[in-house]
């Protein structure tokens, strides 16, 4: 897995062309540069570049929190498939489909990992993390029950902690995930005039990707401009 490269994204092709030419079976991306955060919108346009370009499956990474996210950033990079990372931490019910029950409340979840967790035998702390990842940016994390998690230091604790979720009827609501603050795209595409840019920025890449790339560069460039106007 590789994330993309530099402002230009004909270096993230070549990066891609150089993996593919070692004889690999697939590849699966992130469609994030390293000076990204989380709150920056994951490229999907551009890993359909790469889509395009390679012979072998691309497997399609970012911003894939609900599950019909799956089918539609599928369809929007090109890729063969999609991997799943903050989506799955915060509710692994993600992978049922609205005709399965969609997302199962935040308790049944927590209740059936820590199960898991116990037999597989996980030490307290990562079982601890997954269950703030679980619960943080949700109702219930202002709550006694959530402080009681915080507070836990080992399997001892276990009994406790559930109990406490148990009882708090917020654990139970019907889950939504979080929302992410994203960076305004209208002073974005703002700050690109102001600094000579095009504003224009292909969703596809049909003809010649390698010259379209090279105007696709122009919003991820805006992302250093923009830092003064950037949420914390």
């Amino acid at each position: 897995m590789f994330g993309c490269v530099g402002a230009d994204p004909r270096d993230t092709l070549q990066l891609g062309k150089m993996i593919e030419s070692t004889g690999v079976s697939a590849v699966a991306v992130h469609a994030r540069h390293v000076e990204d955060r989380p709150r920056h919108c994951a490229s999907s346009d551009g890993v359909r570049i790469l889509s395009e370009a390679l012979s072998i499956p691309v497997i399609y990474n970012g911003d894939v929190f609900s599950h019909s996210d799956i089918a539609r950033l599928r369809g929007v990079s090109g890729a063969a498939s999609v991997m799943i990372a903050r989506g799955a931490m915060w509710n692994p019910s993600i992978f049922r489909s609205a005709a399965q029950g969609g997302f199962a409340p935040l308790y049944e979840v927590a209740q059936r990992f820590v199960t898991l967790a116990e037999q597989y035998r996980l030490h307290w702390s990562d079982v601890k993390y997954t269950l703030q990842q679980l619960f943080k940016e949700q109702p219930v994390s202002s709550s006694d029950s959530y402080t009681s998690l915080l507070h836990s230091d080992s399997w001892t604790d276990r009994e406790p902690v559930l109990q406490a979720l148990q009882r708090d009827p917020r654990t139970r609501l019907a889950y939504h995930p979080p929302i992410i603050e994203r960076f305004d795209c209208a002073t974005w595409h703002s700050l690109l005039l102001q600094h000579g840019y095009s504003s224009s920025v292909p969703s596809t890449v049909r003809d010649n990707p390698i010259d379209s790339v090279a105007n696709a560069s122009t919003a991820h460039l805006a992302h250093t401009m923009a830092g003064q106007t950037e949420l914390a």
